[in-house]
């Protein structure tokens, strides 16, 4: 699939040759009926991605999920059109987001739905506000949802497609995930696709979903990754931006690299970068969170229950839509922390944090006083067990963590990495607490952990108690 003056991916999941895929169909579908030529980083993407193979006699996707990131101007609407239509005449449930239920519909009502409807298979495309897609007398249906998964509880679907992720924040894309897991669960041919350009520190969604796939691109866990950057160029050299750019040794090369020169021309380079190189912008919590990460131990594990000095520690997000219940224990030379449970709201603190403290018996319970946690931390009434934290503790404890000298481990976690990307310092006086306000991942899981790793390390630091 590689032709020549075609940049090569920064990152691609090798293809299988042994594998029959169903990249060619795509893409005969794709000329013949809608007209549109596949490109070759197109047809590299699906040539892996629709990897087929046959476990207990049933034949299936050999990937479930798929993670492509390319610039603007790539092409994508065109792969992801094509993809849907496919998937449809086969008679399939395909569902398909972007940033906004507004911006997805737009798309299908501009660019998709006449086509689908002039190819010869009686599609009848819905243009209103309720229930919008298309719909085959065979079957299948294409349905648009909104990005936080709503819509998609008590359905079955073979194919999900997230258009523009990048827009999407952390709180909206775990409420998508938790809608989403259960939607293939007895679809054999089920498919998830995350499909975007580069984000921002704002991106925790689809920045989780490209380090996971990272982690997994040849192939294991059924995760695939495809992306094509500009990584490595000098933002002024716009012809070594413009190489790497997936048009590339297209028909349409010429167009798209006058376009990018005057958007070069025009934009603020960091922007552009990030929207026609793919390179994700560099954050003013980028040399916290790369030393943060550096403390990961994967050969860490939590103790058993009931180990002796044993702190937890809780914390919510602002408007109480998250919360995270993390645990510190004092290992040979330094602590260890490691999050116990962290899910969405706070009602369910309470319960659990009952049933941790009657198993784990800790040596105390860190709290904010000022937190969105402290109400379901009080009617869980572990009385003297609590300590309530002030404003001195919170900036004690971040200072603490964010200081090159301080030795502590934990146990990896995506949410763990994700807040302390997604940090944002708020300055008190000469110093700074870790800021709660992000659209990206939530910090609570990032504040509780400082809070029960610094009880840990320094147990004498001045307390208010309950």
């Amino acid at each position: 699939m590689t032709q020549l003056g075609m940049p090569q991916p920064t990152i691609a999941t090798p293809r299988r040759p042994e594998l029959h895929s169903d990249a060619a169909r795509v893409a005969i579908v794709a000329q013949r009926y809608l007209g549109v030529q596949l490109w070759p980083w197109q047809l590299r993407v699906l040539s892996t991605a629709l990897e087929l193979e046959t476990v207990e006699g049933v034949r299936r996707p050999r990937y479930k999920r798929i993670v492509c990131s390319v610039p603007r101007q790539s092409g994508k609407t065109e792969l992801i059109g094509a993809l849907l239509f496919t998937r449809m005449l086969q008679n399939q449930w395909v569902w398909y987001t972007a940033q906004t239920r507004s911006e997805a519909f737009d798309t299908f009502v501009m660019r998709w739905a006449q086509q689908w409807e002039a190819a010869p298979f009686g599609i009848k495309a819905r243009r209103s506000a309720e229930m919008p897609g298309a719909y085959s007398p065979q079957g299948g249906a294409m349905r648009i949802f909104r990005p936080n998964g709503l819509g998609l509880h008590g359905k079955q679907a073979d194919l999900l497609v997230v258009d523009e992720a990048w827009q999407l924040d952390y709180a909206t894309g775990l409420e998508l995930e938790q809608a989403a897991g259960p939607t293939g669960q007895t679809r054999s041919a089920y498919q998830k696709w995350v499909i975007s350009t580069a984000g921002n520190a704002d991106s925790a969604y689809l920045s989780d979903s490209i380090a996971s796939a990272r982690e997994l691109h040849t192939g294991e866990d059924r995760s695939a990754v495809f992306i094509w950057d500009a990584s490595g160029c000098d933002p002024e050299d716009i012809d070594a931006i413009l190489a790497r750019h997936p048009s590339t040794g297209t028909p349409v090369q010429q167009q798209t690299y006058e376009h990018l020169r005057t958007e070069h021309a025009l934009m603020d380079r960091t922007e552009f970068m990030r929207a026609y190189g793919n390179v994700w912008p560099e954050s003013s919590s980028d040399a916290f969170a790369a030393a943060f990460d550096a403390h990961a131990d994967p050969q860490l594990v939590p103790p058993t229950p009931g180990y002796p000095g044993m702190v937890l520690a809780v914390d919510a997000s602002p408007a109480g839509t998250h919360a995270t219940i993390v645990a510190s224990w004092m290992g040979p030379e330094r602590p260890y922390f490691a999050v116990v449970e962290a899910r969405s709201g706070i009602a369910w603190v309470t319960k659990a944090l009952r049933e941790l403290a009657q198993r784990w018996q800790p040596r105390s319970v860190q709290c904010d006083a000022m937190s969105m946690a402290l109400g379901p931390v009080q009617a869980a009434q572990l009385g003297q067990l609590v300590t309530y934290t002030d404003t001195r503790q919170l900036v004690a404890a971040a200072g603490w963590m964010a200081d090159p000298a301080s030795e502590y481990a934990y146990v990896p976690d995506p949410i763990l990495s994700a807040s302390a990307h997604a940090m944002r310092r708020r300055k008190i006086g000469e110093r700074f607490a870790f800021g709660r306000a992000s659209d990206g991942a939530p910090i609570d899981p990032l504040v509780a952990a400082s809070l029960a790793a610094y009880a840990v390390a320094v147990p004498d630091h001045a307390l208010v108690m309950a």
